[in-house]
């Protein structure tokens, strides 16, 4: 009987950890007091392995709060997101990678005063994201990149001073890559990104908004190596031409942004048709190219589309949801523009 008593409180706290896995974070402290069992399962490192902790938009120092002697087990969670976390630092980053020893997603987006000196310090990242960081620059990037083999996601929207340099380490380092967001990151070039496209076979997004100094190398790169890609984003591209899509093999393709790629036309969409059975949402803002006719070839090849942006295509005579719907089966709405 003895024996068996103690199987049964080892099962408890499996049992307790089980539940408290499933909980949020918020309402894991919560249940930490209903009693010491309960305490003692919270403070396991299995608990937290699954959980991220958000502090977005906090205005304290997220630093008061983690440095509890009660709420210290918190820095087990997986993920930390500091979005807009105004008072996130180098000092205080550097102290929570010291600390938290299961982290694979930390989001500083909007942390304007974070530099390299913190990120050199980052390992073993499966998530990065660093909206509008304009102090972070190639340095504390490639470092990242180089120390977290297995990352997935990275988002360097707005992070202007990065170059080649990061894609370069990124395609030597991160062949599991799935997500990479380059949004206004002037200094790129088609020569950077082909690198990752070629190197990153799981890539399934592709956002390069508002970089107007890539072309055809660009999306060529990723229309013929990145056969599991959903997502294109090359919005504001006017280098981009007819020619990038020549060769498309994008059978998983549901999302294209070419709103402001002024210099592509019908031809574009005539092997969309061909190659992109899948695509869903298409956006097609300010081209004046596009007409009827390569609408109606769209719609030969790709009956699952449900969203169009057609503002300003001037040369699409008839873009009632009403004609929308009659050439595609699943269509549900225009786009607004944005």
């Amino acid at each position: 009987v003895h024996g068996g008593q103690r199987t049964f409180e080892r099962m408890e706290g499996d049992v307790l950890c089980h539940i408290l896995k499933h909980l949020s974070p918020i309402d894991t402290i919560r249940a930490s007091q209903v009693n010491k069992a309960w305490l003692d399962a919270s403070r396991s490192p299995i608990v937290w392995r699954e959980k991220v902790v958000s502090f977005k938009n906090y205005q304290k120092s997220p630093h008061d709060v983690l440095s509890r002697p009660f709420l210290r087990h918190i820095l087990y969670a997986s993920g930390f997101d500091f979005t807009f976390c105004n008072s996130v630092n180098d000092s205080f980053l550097l102290w929570l990678l010291e600390n938290s020893s299961q982290l694979r997603l930390l989001n500083i987006d909007g942390c304007r005063t974070v530099t390299d000196s913190a990120l050199v310090n980052a390992r073993n990242l499966e998530r990065f994201s660093a909206y509008w960081n304009t102090q972070i620059t190639d340095k504390g990037v490639v470092a990242l990149v180089s120390q977290s083999p297995s990352l997935t996601h990275l988002h360097l929207s707005g992070v202007k001073h990065v170059t080649n340099a990061s894609l370069f380490a990124v395609a030597a380092d991160c062949s599991q890559l799935r997500e990479l967001d380059i949004t206004r990151c002037v200094l790129m070039s088609d020569a950077g990104v082909a690198a990752v496209t070629q190197s990153c076979p799981s890539l399934t997004r592709l956002v390069m908004y508002a970089c107007s100094q890539l072309g055809n190398e660009t999306v060529q790169g990723a229309v013929r190596n990145s056969h599991n890609l959903e997502e294109l984003d090359i919005c504001g591209s006017p280098n981009v031409t007819d020619e990038a899509f020549e060769q498309t093999n994008c059978q998983n393709l549901r999302i294209l942004n070419l709103a402001w790629c002024v210099n592509v036309s019908n031809k574009t969409l005539f092997a969309i048709a061909r190659n992109c059975p899948q695509l869903e949402t298409l956006r097609l803002l300010g081209n004046r190219n596009v007409t009827d006719e390569g609408l109606e070839s769209l719609a030969s090849g790709c009956s699952k589309i449900r969203e169009l942006d057609l503002n300003g295509c001037v040369g699409v005579t008839n873009c009632t949801h009403q004609t929308l719907s009659q050439l595609f089966p699943k269509f549900e709405r225009l786009l607004p523009m944005h």
